[in-house]
């Protein structure tokens, strides 16, 4: 598989590392060493980058809840992704939203 085709297997609500190893017929520490060989972050980390950044997008140009977004982007529950929102940028991402950030 190349790695395109392995980045086209990760979407914001891929649900886990495990399941993208599975996919592939490898262990997860080695799907992590050769996709950190790669792409230089390990897929959980992509992962996560990928999932905030959808949850800007989503909270940007829609008028969907923190829960809706939360469910969409593969967060365990709203409180986790406000939590990590909060962490990443300073802001709840009601507060985000409100405040026009882009």
């Amino acid at each position: 598989m190349t790695p395109k085709n392995v980045l086209l297997l990760i979407t914001p609500s891929s649900p886990s590392t495990e399941e993208l190893a599975m996919r592939l017929g490898v262990s997860r520490p080695t799907l992590d060493r050769a996709f950190a060989a790669q792409f230089g972050l390990p897929p959980a980390k992509l992962l996560a980058l990928m999932r905030l950044e959808e949850a800007k997008r989503l909270l940007r140009g829609s008028s969907l809840t923190v829960a809706e977004i939360a469910r969409r982007t593969g967060y365990c529950n709203p409180a986790y992704l406000v939590n990590v929102f909060r962490d990443a940028t300073g802001l709840s991402p009601k507060k985000w939203r409100n405040s026009g950030m882009q």
